[in-house]
């Protein structure tokens, strides 16, 4: 489940937001969700084009 992120917005002398700020925490998470869904979009990809797959656990073994 996604964590509520509580962002404080930076606004220009317009009042135009241009930029947030964000505790630690909630930017780490961010960045963690956006790094899952990277993976998952590059499985997708690879599995459309029948590449073959390597389980997990092999590519763990050979480390």
């Amino acid at each position: 489940m996604i964590k509520k992120v509580n962002p404080r917005f930076v606004y220009d002398e317009n009042g135009k937001k241009i930029g947030a700020i964000l505790a630690i925490d909630e930017f780490e998470k961010c960045i963690d969700i956006l790094e899952d869904y990277q993976d998952y979009q590059l499985v997708k990809q690879r599995s459309a084009k029948k590449e073959k797959l390597i389980p997990h656990k092999e590519v763990i073994q050979k480390t």
